[in-house]
Formats: C-alpha cells, sequence, structure tokens
C-alpha cells in the first residue's frame, strides 16, 4: 500500500469513527503475506495509526502471518506497537507442507515452527503478547493428532480453528467432506475436554461454552456477522465488505467505494452490505426451529451462500454445528451444569 493510500485510509477511519459513533478501533494486517511489507513502511504505518487513534485498548492491531519471514527485527516492531500476532499453520509437516509451500513447491513447515519458537520467546519474556494458531480444518485429518501437536510440541495456548471456505458452489457437496468435519471438531472438543487442563483456548469451543453457560454472552448478538463493523480494504484502497465474500461474485468486489470517499452513510446504504445485513438478521426458514440458532446464529454468511438465491440457505455446515453442540452440551451437563439452566438459554428465557 502507497503511502498515500495509507493517508487515504486514517481519513477513512477518522470518518466512520466519528459518524458512527465507535469508540474502538480494531485493525488486522493480512493478505497475502504482511510481511512482504517493508519494516520501515509497517513502523511508519503503526506510527500513524497510534499517534492518530491511541493505544490498547482503543486502537487493538493484529497481524496473521505464515511466519516465514519473522525476525528479531519483527519482533521488535510487534512488541513496540503492541502487535498481536497469529500464525497460521495447519499441522504437522506431513499435513500442512500439502498446501503450505513456497514458489518452489517446498513445505514451510520447519520454516514456521522456527518463527513461532521466537514468537514464544518473546511472548515469555513478556515482550509482546501470547502468539496464536490459525490452523485450516482438513476434513480427511485427525484433529486430536493436530490438536495434541500444537498443544504438546509447540506449547500453543490459544487456538483457532477454521472450517474452509466452501459454499453452496464451491464444494463438492457430499455427506462425507461434512462429516469428516463434524469429526474434526468432536476430536478436537473431546481432546480439550479430556485434559482438563486451564490456560488453552480453542475458539470454536469457547464460544460455545460462553453460550450456554453465560446469560449475557447467550443474549448477546453481537457476534453474529455484522458488515456495518467491519471492512476490508485492499492496497489501492479499494473497500468490500469481506474478504472472502468479495470473491462470490462482482457486486460484492466492485463496489466503487474507495478510502479516499467513502463515507459511513455511504457504505450503509450500498446494496453489497445491505444484502449482507439484511442476511444477518433474518436467518434462513430452516433455522427458525433449531434449538441452536442462538449459539450458531446460523454460522458464517459465506457459507450460507448459494449463487441462485444468495444468502437464503442453511449453512452448509449446519450438521456440524448441531452435533459439535450438542456434544459440548452434554459434556457441560456431565460435569455438573444443570441442564436446565442450558435450555433457558437456548430458548431466550
Amino acid at each position: 500500500m502507497r503511502a498515500d493510500t495509507f493517508r487515504e485510509v486514517i481519513d477513512f477511519i477518522r470518518r466512520i469513527k466519528a459518524e458512527s459513533g465507535a469508540t474502538h478501533v480494531r485493525i488486522g494486517f493480512h493478505g497475502g503475506e504482511p510481511l512482504l511489507l517493508k519494516k520501515s513502511a509497517m513502523r511508519d504505518m503503526c506510527t500513524q495509526l497510534r499517534d492518530e487513534f491511541g493505544q490498547d485498548p482503543i486502537l487493538a492491531l493484529m497481524l496473521q502471518t505464515n511466519g516465514v519471514l519473522v525476525d528479531a527485527e519483527w519482533i521488535k516492531i510487534f512488541s513496540e506497537f503492541h502487535i498481536r500476532v497469529g500464525v497460521s499453520l495447519d499441522g504437522p509437516p506431513a499435513l500442512n507442507d500439502k498446501t503450505r509451500i513456497t514458489k518452489k513447491g517446498q513445505g514451510t513447515y520447519h520454516q514456521t515452527a522456527k518463527a513461532w519458537k521466537l514468537l514464544l520467546q518473546a511472548a515469555n519474556a513478556g515482550e509482546i503478547k501470547e502468539p496464536s494458531i490459525l490452523c485450516v480444518v482438513a476434513p480427511e485429518a485427525n484433529g486430536e493428532m493436530i490438536f495434541n501437536h500444537f498443544v504438546d510440541d509447540m506449547r500453543a495456548r490459544s487456538i483457532s480453528f477454521l472450517l474452509p471456505d466452501f459454499t453452496y458452489d464451491t464444494i463438492i457437496f457430499n455427506k462425507q467432506v461434512i462429516s469428516q468435519c463434524t469429526d474434526f471438531l468432536l476430536s478436537v472438543a473431546t481432546a480439550w475436554m479430556d485434559r482438563q487442563e486451564t490456560g488453552i483456548s480453542v475458539r470454536f469451543i469457547d464460544e460455545v461454552i460462553g453460550k450456554l453457560i453465560s446469560d449475557e454472552l447467550a443474549n448477546d448478538t453481537s457476534s453474529r456477522h455484522n458488515p456495518y463493523r467491519q471492512f476490508s480494504i485492499s492496497s489501492n484502497g479499494e473497500i468490500c465488505p469481506d474478504d472472502v465474500i468479495r470473491s462470490f461474485a462482482p457486486r460484492f468486489a466492485a463496489t466503487e467505494q474507495r478510502a479516499a470517499s467513502a463515507t459511513y452513510n455511504a457504505l450503509a446504504a450500498h446494496p453489497a452490505w445491505t444484502e449482507l445485513a439484511r442476511a444477518a438478521e433474518k436467518l434462513p426458514l430452516e433455522c427458525s426451529t433449531c434449538v441452536w440458532k442462538r449459539v450458531c446464529g446460523g454460522g458464517t454468511l459465506h457459507h450460507r451462500y448459494r449463487k441462485r438465491n444468495g444468502f437464503d440457505n442453511p449453512s452448509i455446515y449446519c450438521e456440524v454445528y448441531k452435533k459439535v453442540n450438542s456434544y459440548i452440551a452434554a459434556r457441560l451437563v456431565a460435569s455438573g451444569i444443570p441442564a436446565d439452566s442450558i435450555e433457558r438459554r437456548l430458548v431466550g428465557n
């Protein structure tokens, strides 16, 4: 991103903040690979952001990387600007190196693992916040094995498992893929619960448990996809609602909105954003009678998409959510959480 474009982004964020009444700003550097940016350019960007919008928690800075380029100087930048770092890793070498490869076709696991150790050492020394791992679910893989590798071998304490960005149009839609994703997440949940170890955060488990045991979280709908709270800004200043959804159809990519001129009111009235807002607000008919609708909120929007009717579909992972939620709820009851309190939160009383 050019320096003048970044200044336009700063001005855009300032306008959005003022027009929307937002009090906090969260910036995520991702890509592609954000560490391909020159270190001097990253330092300059973060200096401008901190000068303009303040420190944590008013301004939170995050960065998602494959870790290959992490070195001592990058860690110094993460420390100086309080950047929270997530590392993309899909499991041990045999699994990760199937897809995360260099231009020469070589696997990147060992480079990423080396970077992870540097980040972990810096976190243990109090120089940076504890890094996290983001793993894309491979349907055919063993979730328990991958979870144990992250926890035991890599000493990770914060892990997110991301279901593949399949839609009704991109997935070879069959029961086997859905069943494999179900088995993957169930095995992760089982491994996590059987450990009975505090301090290990798995995002999808945390989210489900929170909805089942906390009245505040059960009644909080802000976690649902809200297109007016997140904007994807490309390096040329183009603005889209979501970096995954923009690939679905031209109406989500060619918005003609740019950081130099876009306003909150213009984005709020734009067809791309209003379509997503309606989809988030109005769940598919199939969700209306589902006991888990207050937990999953209909699932992630892009998993509901089909070219012929947009987002008016249940998630392709609907059966995954049902079985995983049921399993976690049953384990909570077995651990002593009253079943009637869980049922009350599920129905909204």
